[in-house]
């Protein structure tokens, strides 16, 4: 099944997996296509929602603010929240909230997630504030590795 999602500003399609993951393809007409260079198979510029199933959402949602500069959506609820930084959304969700449309469990997916920044400054805030909370970090050229509960995350410049 698939749903298809058409705006003035952008069109796209949605299609629940049947692992409890779930694919939405919003395509956008207004981000200029030779400005960033495309990834992975499907071609992609960037994605802009990522999904968070946590055991603790306030927490994570805390981290997420005080670690990443990251800012709590207006309505964000006790189970289901964005956070947002630049174009960057977090979806951070209660791992017992189950997923619209298709009311699944919401699981961890196995993923490596890469947040980009142009700002330098930024990389080296992020770093010492996982450095001071004690938090396992790689760092290598321009980029820091490190974890959020179950998730491996890259900050890049």
């Amino acid at each position: 099944m698939c749903f298809i999602q058409k705006t003035k500003f952008s069109s796209g399609a949605t299609n629940p997996g049947r692992d409890g993951n779930l694919l939405e393809i919003i395509a956008f007409n207004y981000i200029p296509e030779d400005v960033l260079c495309l990834s992975h198979p499907l071609h992609v510029l960037y994605l802009r929602e990522v999904g968070f199933p946590v055991k603790q959402i306030e927490p994570c949602r805390q981290w997420m603010t005080s670690t990443l500069g990251l800012n709590k959506s207006q309505n964000s609820s006790a189970q289901f929240g964005f956070m947002v930084g630049g174009t960057a959304h977090a979806v951070v969700v209660d791992q017992t909230r189950p997923w619209i449309p298709i009311a699944m469990q919401a699981l961890p997916p196995p993923m490596r997630l890469v947040w980009g920044t142009p700002d330098l400054t930024y990389l080296e805030h992020v770093h010492k504030h996982l450095v001071t909370q004690g938090i396992d970090v790689t760092e290598e050229t321009e980029q820091i590795k490190f974890h959020l509960e179950e998730y491996q995350q890259v900050l890049r410049r």
